[in-house]
């Protein structure tokens, strides 16, 4: 293992955000310590659900195409301003986000790198 990758590992571990990878699919892949904080998930009820589960069900069925967009713009994007942003936990309660979006280079094709930023705790 490099020092970088080290370095990069504890970053994602300490992160004050919660910090969700997911695939081209849309499934997440990974998910950091305070993502299973934030939304009230364990890292292996996470993994291989749709990314959708964190977020209210009245916004689920528009994010497939703005997802697939975003994968075709292959850009880092921040979210949230001047939109209400919402993430849903386990137990069903809203907070509001803000979230930055970029794409994983080397990584499988489309895979993104979500940071969220509970707007709440501000």
């Amino acid at each position: 293992m490099s020092a970088t990758k080290g370095f990069l590992e504890e970053l994602f571990a300490v992160s004050p955000d919660a910090i969700v990878v997911a695939g081209g699919d849309g499934k997440i892949t990974e998910a950091n310590p305070r993502a299973e904080q934030m939304f009230g998930y364990t890292r292996g009820e996470l993994l291989g659900q749709p990314v959708e589960i964190l977020m209210p069900e009245r916004f689920r069925h528009r994010h497939p195409g703005h997802r697939d967009k975003f994968v075709a713009a292959h850009a880092v994007r921040s979210m949230g301003s001047g939109l209400d942003l919402y993430g849903r936990r386990k137990d069903g309660s809203e907070f509001r986000v803000d979230i930055l979006l970029s794409p994983i280079r080397g990584a499988a094709p489309g895979t993104v790198l979500n940071v969220i930023r509970d707007l709440t705790e501000k």
